[in-house]
């Protein structure tokens, strides 16, 4: 499976049309170099089609003959040669399906409330929110995850009965804690308690539970720490519109929480340096990773409007 990530810029931009019916998302492209920096994904009555934003050129075609679903995790069949790809046609006398995925996150969660934009909540937030939960980074109780289960089982109907496929709706720390037979009871009583609400409500009422959590809107890179001894191990970097937290991926407690005006940070390809001002001295730490560059960029653009926010209230 080849993924393509896309970052969402702006939800549902409709500011132009190019000979096409709607536009759906408009993108910055920070990941993919195949397409361009700023681009349009944008429907019509033939497919999907990805859009130069500057050019206003079309640069991919999806048919949606090769397509199961225009949504968050489009899926797209597409012909290979032996050495290339292409999006619109197929090269080469030997075909072989692949299975492509298109995935649309949000970069910069600011204020983001649950309901409040449904359309948003349903292709975009609520997918990361379930695959931050299925990290398994949250203490959680049995009920609670067997309420959580259910609720995602209603939103996800494509991955099974929840009490059936306990491993997609379950954090797997969490499994061993009850048998099956008690997990199949617990979420089967969940779900009846919910067996008038629809997949879109699922998905915000899940939303709206994790939106109590101080990892909601984060986002989590996990670090194999062997720099720095005050930190354990295996860690997660966390990274929100309010700070950046270092998480203890075994005990799920935070260790430590930074605020942006009491840090500084430099990366690159290989490393991430963070520099923590405490009064008038300041504590440096180093942790190595292959995201570093990454990081730095999510970090980079919170602090930009942590700063457009103080001067404003100034």
């Amino acid at each position: 499976m080849t993924s393509f990530i896309f970052y969402v810029k702006d939800l549902f931009s409709n500011d132009f049309f190019v000979d096409i019916d709607s536009c759906l998302l408009m993108l910055k492209n920070e990941t993919e170099g195949e397409f361009p920096e700023d681009i349009y994904i944008c429907v019509n009555q033939n497919g999907l089609n990805i859009l130069d934003a500057n050019t206003k050129e079309f640069v991919a075609t999806y048919p949606y003959y090769n397509s199961n679903a225009i949504s968050l995790f489009l899926e797209v069949r597409l012909g290979r040669s032996s050495k290339k790809y292409t999006f619109d046609t197929e090269i080469g006398d030997v075909i072989e399906k692949l299975d492509y995925k298109i995935h649309f996150r949000r970069k910069l969660w600011i204020d983001i409330i649950p309901g409040e934009d449904k359309q948003a909540d349903s292709l975009i937030h609520f997918y990361q929110e379930r695959d931050n939960y299925m990290l398994g980074l949250h203490k959680l109780e049995v009920d609670e995850a067997a309420n959580l289960a259910a609720l995602l089982g209603k939103a996800d109907r494509g991955k099974g009965a929840p009490e059936a496929n306990l491993a997609n709706f379950v954090p797997g720390y969490l499994i061993k804690s009850a048998s099956t037979s008690e997990w199949s009871k617990k979420i089967y009583t969940a779900s009846g308690n919910i067996r008038d609400v629809n997949d879109e409500e699922a998905k915000v009422r899940f939303l709206k539970h994790v939106a109590a959590w101080p990892t909601y809107g984060t986002t989590m890179y996990p670090i194999k720490n062997e720099t720095e001894g005050e930190f354990p191990e295996d860690i997660y970097i966390c990274v929100n519109q309010n700070g950046l937290n270092i998480l203890d991926a075994n005990t799920k407690e935070f260790v430590a929480t930074y605020p942006y005006y009491n840090l500084n940070y430099n990366s690159n390809a290989i490393s991430l340096f963070l520099e923590v001002r405490l009064g008038r001295s300041s504590k440096k730490y180093t942790f190595d990773t292959e995201i570093g560059d990454v990081i730095g960029d999510l970090i980079d653009d919170y602090m930009k409007i942590a700063e457009n926010e103080g001067k404003q209230e100034d």
